[in-house]
């Protein structure tokens, strides 16, 4: 088995998403018992998890989501004048991410067993694409609504979790953010 790069540091969910989660957490653990299946699993993944990793994103850090989604990035960050793009990618269970596009900035996360508990596996730029898939090609570079450049891949790249995380220094990214902090996290 591959040796992980994650850190070990986990924040706390902010409050405000901590204890919906629990609600949902308690809904899922219900419907295994309503179900009556061991394999029925009801697992929290897909969209919820998303959603849940972009809102906490817009939380903790100086950036805007977009109103509705779009292709290459979920949001953007202002800096010297400039609209940069950011994707925000959030696993459970999975820890392969797809990218139809190169963005400025990458926020990835890991939501920890329990839900109560996330861990920022990368957060920096989006050019580490190019360390990861060397021989990805990029097709058109397009404008977005909010005015961010996205650079397009000619096809679907798919990276793990573990490979954002070996370029990733967690120590020097809390005294240096290269996305700066709206709210500090909550080390658990």
């Amino acid at each position: 088995m591959a040796r992980s790069h994650i850190h070990k540091a986990s924040w706390l969910l902010p409050d405000k998403f901590a204890k919906p989660m629990q609600l949902v957490q308690k809904a899922v653990d219900q419907l295994k018992t309503s179900a009556g299946h061991d394999f029925l699993k009801f697992t929290l993944d897909g969209r919820l998890v998303g959603d849940l990793g972009e809102a906490i994103a817009e939380h903790l850090f100086t950036i805007k989501l977009h109103d509705s989604q779009q292709t290459g990035h979920d949001g953007t960050l202002e800096r010297n004048g400039a609209i940069e793009s950011v994707e925000i990618k959030t696993r459970r269970e999975s820890t392969n991410i797809w990218f139809d596009s190169e963005p400025d900035h990458i926020i990835a996360f890991r939501l920890e067993d329990g839900d109560d508990r996330i861990t920022l596996v990368y957060a920096g730029p989006g050019s580490v694409l190019r360390y990861i898939r060397p021989g990805a090609q990029h097709g058109e570079t397009v404008q977005s609504k909010a005015g961010a450049t996205i650079r397009k891949f000619a096809a679907r790249q798919t990276v793990s979790l573990n490979q954002l995380a070996e370029h990733f220094k967690y120590e020097d990214f809390m005294k240096t953010p290269s996305i700066p902090f709206r709210n500090l996290p909550t080390v658990a």
